[in-house]
């Protein structure tokens, strides 16, 4: 352990102070903001007042979709904005929130509110065929990915089964052991239930189909088995499993040291000196 040089750290407290100083102006901002709604002044008049930026939107739902049913895109925070559209009193705008960034805030007004109804067929009708058509479509994908599972199991040729059926045939050059990190990442194009069922077949066996993000179904046969372990990776996991086997050791026994020599933090002293 050393004490490290002002040097090493100089842009590291630099950049701290900044945050902290930025973090305090947007939150005297923010205040500031409070306080002429409360005076009485218009969403539009502190917008412009503060040189802020407006947004203005026709209609919106509890989804996020406007007023033809699409998605509108360019919102804030959907998690976030729409429970305060939709708690908020027609004409009263809502308090100065906070965004996930720790920098934008946010303030809403809901100027008209639609009562809810059952929309009429006339109005939902193109949605409803719409709907109806991807339903049956992935009906029919579904029983045809079954099939040509089947056949690939019962020994059929990949390449050839793809070509007759119009499918895309294309060899992987390795699939990683999945994990779910890994998939949130985005490190793995193939369902993790595909991946996860490939590590547990012998070569030449082949998966069960299964649908994909964007609707594809996908089926896959495994050639072999790569060994990825190499000596200094196994080097390297031992000496990892060490320093977190050493490293359980001084938990327990610093666990046993506090129930035995308990411990008082005496706040009061550590106030004044810090």
């Amino acid at each position: 352990e050393r004490i490290q040089e002002f040097a090493e750290v100089k842009n590291q407290i630099e950049q701290l102070l900044i945050e902290e100083k930025s973090t305090e102006i947007f939150y005297d901002f923010a205040n500031q903001i409070e306080d002429e709604f409360a005076s009485g002044l218009a969403v539009e008049e502190v917008a412009k007042k503060f040189d802020l930026v407006l947004h203005k939107i026709a209609a919106i739902d509890l989804n996020g979709n406007g007023a033809s049913g699409n998605t509108i895109t360019d919102l804030p925070e959907n998690e976030i904005l729409l429970p305060m559209i939709f708690a908020s009193e027609q004409n009263e705008a809502s308090p100065v929130t906070l965004l996930s960034d720790n920098v934008t805030y946010l303030i809403t007004r809901v100027d008209g509110i639609t009562p809810q109804r059952v929309k009429a067929l006339d109005e939902v009708k193109g949605t409803v065929i719409s709907y109806w058509k991807d339903q049956e479509k992935r009906i029919v994908l579904t029983k045809k990915a079954k099939e040509v599972a089947e056949q690939i199991k019962n020994g059929a040729s990949v390449a050839k089964l793809a070509k007759k059926i119009g499918a895309e045939f294309k060899p992987a050059k390795s699939v990683n052991r999945p994990t779910t990190k890994a998939f949130l990442d985005g490190q793995h194009g193939e369902p993790m239930m595909l991946a996860n069922e490939l590590f547990n077949l012998e070569p030449g066996e082949s998966t069960l189909s299964y649908q994909n993000n964007d609707g594809a179904f996908l089926m896959a046969k495994l050639k072999e088995v790569k060994h990825a372990a190499s000596e200094d990776s196994l080097k390297k996991i031992k000496n990892e499993l060490k320093q977190s086997f050493a490293d359980d050791i001084l938990t327990q026994y610093n666990n046993y040291l506090r129930k035995k020599y308990p411990v008082f933090i005496n706040q009061d002293a550590l106030n004044i000196a810090y």
